[in-house]
């Protein structure tokens, strides 16, 4: 999963796994069971203890669905998700937390922090959440991405600088390849396959990597920074939606990669695909933050129609103050106006170098 980051209020983080969407935006937490909700239904929300969050996933273990979260409070916390009670939480860390993974067992959880360091955290449901231990770094850039993949063997990482790594599991000191062609910041990295991965970054481009060669198999160029990718299974073959910036949502048929239909004209923050083919989309609107989710068609001849026909959660919407507003309007804490920021931060780190 991508995400839209402000360092105030921090942006949207969607997870949809194990039949549960959860979203976190600022201080508030929606979540919505995707199996057994209806075109009714609302999402719920809650609102967490004033600290963006950055990382979000979800995982059965042991017969019980959990909800693990970790942001700028510098905590790792896990949560029932029958009740969303805190039920286990680490230490503060020395720095703000990021992305967040749960291994492919479920006995241990990966998470990134500000300076690029990956953590292992081993957990059980009657222990709770043991030591760190420090599994990885990324020579300081912050993480944007991880996933593991080639059936649990890989771990997959990317950064704010442009690198795709891909280290052994659970050896993940081995490095097997750095996979480079981006030319800013990777936004977005999601699992296609086991043995296929694809990113999106600030340079507006997407990019299908094949595991095994290390190889870029295709890269396509939108005309702004893509802020987000899912992923989802059209006639037994994946397909790869991207969220360009001002553009809408595009889909990608990963058996040629050739037909790339719009299939939305809005550009959501962050997306995740759920059960039916669901799609979760989390916005931006005038009066603030809302999720909606729109029916995928299972199966279909591209290009799909334009636009698919959605079903909406209600949105859920609070007030955002005058000078939040103020920001809205003028185009601030967008994924633009975010990526602006970045490449004119990284020319001045580079200038002061030199």
């Amino acid at each position: 999963m991508a995400h839209t980051e402000s360092e105030e209020e921090g942006g949207w983080e969607v997870a949809v796994r194990c039949g549960l969407m959860v979203a976190t935006t600022g201080k508030y937490l929606f979540y919505y069971d995707a199996e057994a909700a209806d075109d009714n239904t609302a999402a719920k929300c809650i609102t967490l203890e004033g600290r963006p969050v950055r990382g979000v996933d979800v995982e059965v273990v042991d017969g019980t669905r959990w909800c693990f979260l970790a942001g700028d409070d510098k905590v790792l916390e896990v949560r029932d998700t029958a009740t969303m009670e805190v039920k286990f939480k680490t230490n503060p860390f020395q720095k703000k937390l990021g992305k967040v993974r749960v291994s492919p067992q479920g006995t241990s959880v990966m998470v990134g922090d500000k300076t690029g360091e990956v953590f292992e955290i081993p957990f059980s449901t009657k222990s709770g959440l043991g030591e760190p231990k420090t599994v990885l770094a990324h020579m300081s850039s912050v993480i944007t991405g991880l996933e593991f993949c080639h059936n649990g063997k890989l771990v997959a990482t990317t950064d704010k600088d442009e690198h795709l790594r891909v280290s052994r599991y659970p050896q993940m000191e081995v490095i097997e390849r750095f996979c480079f062609g981006h030319t800013a910041f990777i936004s977005g990295l999601v699992k296609v396959t086991e043995t296929m991965l694809a990113t999106s970054g600030g340079d507006s481009q997407v990019r299908f990597w094949d595991i095994p060669s290390g190889k870029c198999v295709h890269a396509d160029t939108h005309p702004s920074p893509v802020t987000s990718l899912a992923v989802f299974v059209r006639d037994g073959t994946p397909h790869v939606l991207a969220a360009v910036e001002g553009a809408g949502v595009f889909s990608y048929d990963t058996s040629n990669f050739e037909q790339r239909a719009q299939l939305l004209s809005r550009s959501p923050i962050a997306m995740q695909v759920g059960p039916r083919n669901t799609l979760f989309a989390a916005f931006i609107g005038e009066t603030g933050p809302f999720l909606q989710r729109f029916s995928l068609p299972a199966a279909a001849p591209l290009p799909l129609p334009l636009p698919v026909e959605i079903s909406s959660v209600k949105p859920s919407f609070w007030q955002l103050d005058l000078e939040k507003k103020r920001k809205l309007k003028a185009g601030e804490g967008t994924p633009a106006d975010h990526a602006r920021k970045r490449i004119k931060k990284a020319e001045e780190e580079a200038k002061e170098a030199s």
